[in-house]
């Protein structure tokens, strides 16, 4: 199967991906946790506010140019003093709850342990009719190749099993679970700088 061709996100697209990160991830377990009551609109204003702290901050953000997959990097020490304030701003006024949510999560995530040059993935989403086609894998490669050619280790975490099972696919080691609000589990993995991942066994 031919995958459309990959694309990496410039500073102006900040629109382009949000659309794209809410699209795919509409199944995300992450995401139906933390949307509760929010609508779609308030969750593409927080979209819009991480796509451009990701490209502003020297993340990288890669998607495919149907936009039919994404995923979403960015360095660390990420830029944690001036994280973007998810669930206000954006023309509508959040509720309580997901605000509260919001605000919950980002400082429950574990931060990185380890030393070194390193980036996190964020977020790696496919559309739900077109999951299991190998999308998330081939740009999952593409990036890699380019952590293996410069040294680069990544952290990144996991929501539900099939996204760990992906990572371990793909050159991650578990570092520990975490119970983030609510009881939902989240492990932390790390690819240690230059592994190459093993082929896909499977699609995702």
């Amino acid at each position: 199967m031919t995958l459309p061709a990959i694309c990496t996100a410039l500073v102006g697209d900040a629109d382009l991906t949000a659309d794209t990160i809410v699209a795919c991830a509409e199944q995300h377990p992450l995401l139906q946790w933390l949307r509760g009551d929010a609508t779609r609109y308030e969750l593409r204003g927080d979209a819009v506010r991480l796509a451009r702290h990701v490209l502003t901050g020297g993340g990288v953000i890669d998607l495919y140019d149907d936009r039919s997959a994404i995923t979403v990097w960015l360095p660390q020490p990420a830029l944690a003093t001036r994280r973007p304030v998810f669930g206000a701003g954006g023309g509508f006024n959040p509720t309580p709850g997901y605000a509260d949510r919001a605000t919950a999560l980002a400082d429950a995530l574990p931060s990185s342990s380890i030393a070194g040059p390193q980036v996190r993935l964020l977020l790696v989403a496919t559309e739900p009719q077109l999951r299991r086609t190998g999308r998330a894998c081939a740009l999952l490669e593409h990036r890699h190749a380019e952590l293996d050619r410069t040294c680069v280790a990544a952290t990144a975490y996991a929501f539900d099993e099939p996204t760990r099972a992906l990572l371990h696919r793909h050159g991650y080691q578990d570092l520990g679970r975490h119970l983030l609000p609510d009881g939902m589990s989240c492990w932390t993995t790390y690819r240690p700088a230059g592994r190459s991942a093993p082929a896909r066994q499977e699609h995702q």
